[in-house]
């Protein structure tokens, strides 16, 4: 009998880095598969990125709807996780997996793992022993961990980690980053093409912004987009890509600011809705990828992009030479902006989060998995 794997995706970012992921299950004869949809995937409001997932050929099992409430604060997030966790749990139990596979560390994926694991499913996660001491998901990162049967890491470092944390290393296998690994697979592109796209036309330096707000900050997220957009305002020279911050508490404030600034500033542009191929295309032709988003940290120096990082969201993680790190003071980011912008452009950087055929070895340990019960 084929085994049940479930897997669950609730944003686009999510959706892009398991596609490679999801075709091999559909294909494998060894496995049942069966996709949970929920979170911004079936909202309007984040562009109902579900139709590309059915656009892609992807048979959608099952949904999961939570109310994305129009109030931008904590008390919202609890009373969405309150629904989530009640809704999920029954989808698993009428699922009955044999095995239930979840990426990263956003509070959909702790909420379905803290469910899997009072009902005793097993639960494999991909992305663990990574640190992002700024961010709130580094909390939940540690606690999918502890609670997960098999853990497939992106990095030696994450292996370690996972250990010291007490997990056996006998269910720890490092597989590498699938998101990595599929830059191999995407048809990426052209500036010309890129231009059509985004009705935006390329500066001789150019730049993308992708900044999230974090409450883990030493300063309110008001501050955070505001000391950015300050910086950005003496760099009229440059061509400027800003896409949509997480649903995060402050990402409406954020949306407002990056609106009024673009409309200010005609060498920048906001693009509400990117998707993985234009993102990373985006990411292949800019000269400098600014915020605090972990494709900064993880995809693009494998695209030869170089990393303005700024603040304490991606704090810990393993970094390329590519990388360049700043505070959100206003100067700082503006010397350090300056100061990388004229370096030399180099088609790839050395990347710790990349390893041969990642997504083929997680299918082959997940067989293995079940031929060694």
């Amino acid at each position: 009998m084929r085994k049940k794997i479930c897997i669950l995706t609730s944003s686009r970012s999510e959706y892009g880095i398991l596609k490679n992921l999801i075709s091999l299950f559909k294909k494998s004869k060894f496995f049942k598969l069966e996709i949970i949809v929920t979170g911004a995937h079936l909202s309007k409001y984040f562009g109902k990125t579900i139709n590309e997932m059915i656009d892609d050929g992807i048979s959608i099992d099952h949904k999961v709807y939570i109310k994305i409430n129009k109030k931008d604060d904590h008390q919202s997030v609890i009373n969405q996780s309150s629904i989530l966790v009640k809704a999920i749990s029954k989808k698993l139990n009428f699922i009955k997996p044999d095995l239930l596979l979840l990426l990263g560390d956003r509070f959909e994926v702790f909420l379905t793992t803290y469910a899997a694991f009072l009902m005793n499913i097993p639960v494999v996660h991909i992305h663990g022993g990574e640190i992002t001491r700024g961010s709130i998901d580094n909390a939940f990162r540690f606690s999918i961990s502890k609670m997960s049967n098999l853990h497939l890491v992106a990095t030696k470092k994450s292996k370690k980690k996972l250990i010291q944390y007490d997990i056996e290393k006998k269910n720890i296998f490092h597989v590498g980053s699938p998101s990595v690994s599929n830059l191999n697979d995407i048809n990426f592109y052209s500036k010309i093409e890129l231009e059509k796209i985004l009705k935006f036309k390329f500066k001789k330096k150019n730049i993308l912004v992708t900044l999230h707000p974090t409450t883990k900050e030493n300063i309110d997220y008001r501050e955070q987009i505001n000391s950015l957009l300050k910086s950005l305002s003496k760099f009229n020279h440059l061509g400027m890509i800003f896409s949509k911050p997480n649903n995060d508490i402050g990402h409406k404030y954020f949306i407002e600011k990056i609106k009024i600034f673009t409309k200010k500033n005609p060498n920048s542009v906001f693009i509400s809705s990117l998707g993985r191929n234009i993102y990373f295309s985006c990411l292949k032709t800019v000269d400098i990828v600014i915020g605090n988003s972990s494709s900064g940290i993880i995809e693009a120096p494998s695209l030869g992009c170089r990393t303005l990082n700024i603040g304490k969201r991606q704090f810990g993680r393993e970094q390329s030479e590519s990388i360049v790190n700043t505070t959100y003071n206003t100067k700082e980011i503006s010397q350090k902006l300056k100061k990388i912008i004229n370096k030399k452009h180099y088609k790839s950087y050395f990347n710790p989060y990349y390893k041969k055929n990642t997504n083929l070895k997680i299918v082959s340990l997940l067989k293995n998995y079940f031929k060694v019960r």
